[in-house]
């Protein structure tokens, strides 16, 4: 189990944050605020896009998305 935004979420092994992200998009709750890019945060470190791919999410993570906003 892991906690995404404060809330409980299924953990497999094998998942990435690009995979986190993209399981997300799939949701309803998320894809709205995630339709564009985003701000990840895994266990109080801030994940360079660059990283998404290769950077692995274990049992227990605490992770929080934030999506990027744009605003004048």
């Amino acid at each position: 189990m892991i906690r995404v935004n404060f809330r409980e979420m299924d953990w497999k092994e094998g998942l990435t944050v690009e995979g986190l992200l993209q399981r997300m998009r799939e949701n309803k709750a998320y894809s709205l605020i995630l339709r564009s890019k985003a701000t990840v945060v895994l266990n109080e470190e801030v994940i360079s896009p660059s990283e998404y791919a290769g950077k692995m999410i274990e049992d227990g993570d605490e992770v929080r998305v934030y999506p990027v906003i744009a605003g004048g």
